[in-house]
């Protein structure tokens, strides 16, 4: 195993277990910059793994909510998509970091598009409420509105929402 790749290991038990001090111990330049191994952000790798009140500890230590996302998945995007059962919490503690509400991510979709995808009305009324512009377009694909995707998809709850329902 190269080092870099041992340090990426020990990283990612250290996220989930929420020790900041071996995340550190893993890699110096914690809570910036990138892995070494994947080179990817490392609060990208909090947002995967990490408990949230770890991902706070990072941004107030200066992490960057609007990193560059060379996968497509800035970081509100990345909590909107990942399923997490904290992910509501999670992006609230994005929001309240600065995290940019119309970054592009995988599909040019905005947070408040990947919300919608995944039908995630909680996510998606939290998006709105911070400012997340409901009337943005990928210019991609179908060239749609949040509200159009979730149609598209099914996603009820979301639609709903977006309309301005409950």
């Amino acid at each position: 195993m190269t080092p870099e790749m041992a340090a990426y290991v020990d990283l990612e038990r250290a996220l989930r277990a929420g020790d900041m001090a071996a995340a550190q111990a893993a890699v110096p330049a914690f809570p910036h910059g990138l892995d070494p191994y994947t080179h990817v952000p490392l609060l990208s790798l909090a947002i995967s793994w990490a408990p949230v009140d770890c991902v706070r500890t990072m941004l107030a230590a200066g992490a960057d909510p609007n990193y560059v996302a060379a996968d497509g998945f800035p970081a509100l995007v990345a909590a909107a998509l990942s399923g997490r059962p904290d992910r509501v919490e999670l992006l609230g503690v994005l929001v309240a970091a600065g995290a940019d509400l119309a970054a592009r991510g995988v599909n040019d979709w905005t947070p408040l598009h990947a919300a919608a995808s995944v039908d995630d009305p909680e996510a998606v009324a939290l998006l709105l409420a911070a400012g997340a512009d409901s009337s943005l377009r990928t210019s991609i694909d179908d060239r749609a509105t949040a509200l159009e995707e979730a149609e598209q998809l099914g996603n009820t709850r979301a639609a709903a929402v977006l309309r301005g329902g409950t």
